[in-house]
């Protein structure tokens, strides 16, 4: 047996309904899936597959259950795609998903349970619970997916300036996982600068804000970078 990570959720193995606590504890050694501490990352507006494999077994799909569904969404349901009875059964599933999930109908029978989830979004990011039912037994795995945003140009403006100095403010939002700013000098030094602050909507991504103090009048050129990993972007402000 294979350890995976604590969840928010536990599965009850009767009827797949989620219960409040607890955790999923275990997967059997003939469940072959992403593991939860293996980002499965992509970029907003693209199709991903959410991979979930087991040993193939003699059942056929009219015998097989497969549900996935979906942590921590504040929806009253946490179902992504159901199947069930040979056929997909998504009356239960949630509004953010419809219209943008698929099995492989024909690789089922050969332990094939990944999901294909379309046009991904920032909100889409999670863990995901596949969970297999059929009269050998039931097998289930997590995978997390993070969808990566490129936030908005840093916008860059002067809340005040007064007996010589004047505070820089920084914003860009949009971003998703949570970025850092930075402020560097016209030769791409960082700068000290006040403690950068992160906010988050769930439909909105991260924005986030970094103020500088600087001296009026210096005739300097002052970068303002947001990043998060490859995803870059920066302004400029002279003063």
């Amino acid at each position: 047996m294979t350890n995976t990570l604590e969840c928010q959720r536990q599965i009850d193995h009767s009827d797949l309904e989620l219960l409040s606590v607890c955790a999923v504890s275990s997967v059997p050694e003939d469940f072959h899936t992403a593991s939860s501490d293996q980002a499965l990352d992509a970029e907003a507006g693209a199709d991903v597959i959410l991979p979930c494999a087991a040993e193939p077994r003699a059942v056929g799909p009219e015998d097989l259950t497969v549900e996935w569904i979906v942590l921590g969404h504040e929806e009253r349901t946490d179902s992504v795609h159901t199947f069930k009875n040979g056929r997909d059964r998504n009356k239960r599933q949630m509004a953010s998903y419809q219209n943008r999930t698929a099995l492989f109908h024909d690789e089922l029978q050969n332990g094939n349970m990944s999901l294909k989830l379309s046009v991904v979004k920032a909100s889409d990011s999670g863990d995901y619970i596949c969970v297999r039912t059929s009269r050998t037994g039931q097998h289930y795995a997590i995978v997390k997916l993070t969808v990566r945003v490129r936030g908005s140009k840093p916008e860059i403006s002067s809340d005040f300036c007064e007996e010589g100095w004047c505070r820089l403010v920084c914003e860009s939002s949009g971003w998703n996982p949570k970025p850092t700013a930075d402020w560097l000098d016209d030769q791409q030094r960082n700068l000290n600068s006040e403690v950068e602050k992160v906010t988050l909507e769930p439909e909105d991504g991260y924005t986030v804000k970094r103020r500088l103090l600087v001296a009026e009048g210096g005739n300097s050129t002052f970068t303002c970078r947001v990043s998060e990993k490859d995803h870059v972007v920066e302004n400029t402000f002279h003063i």
